[in-house]
């Protein structure tokens, strides 16, 4: 499965996409948020072989346009992460130290 990383700001995003075992299709680049730039987005996506999924980091509300248009052609998985989840999580989760008001 490709892999196709967006890191979304206001007005653009940052691209880079990847087959597996890491090999570069194309090193990060920048589009648009313009419906004809998402549309070039989309072809390049689909012009490439085999399945691809997308992961978009954002951290607010910019994303929305980019995955709303990549949702009406239904161009391949989706999934939004905000920034700094995975560390968040690990941090509260992992390293966390019991109190005496935590159930046993």
């Amino acid at each position: 499965m490709n892999a196709v990383g967006i890191d979304v700001s206001k007005g653009k995003s940052m691209v880079a996409i990847m087959r597996p075992l890491g090999e570069i299709l194309f090193t990060p680049f920048e589009i648009k948020h313009t419906t004809g730039n998402i549309k070039s987005f989309v072809k390049l996506i689909n012009s490439i072989e085999g399945e691809s999924r997308i992961v978009m980091e954002h951290t607010g509300r910019y994303y929305e346009v980019l995955a709303y248009q990549l949702l009406i052609v239904k161009i391949a998985r989706i999934q939004i992460e905000r920034q700094g989840t995975a560390s968040h999580t690990a941090e509260t989760t992992l390293r966390r130290v019991p109190t005496k008001n935590d159930s046993r």
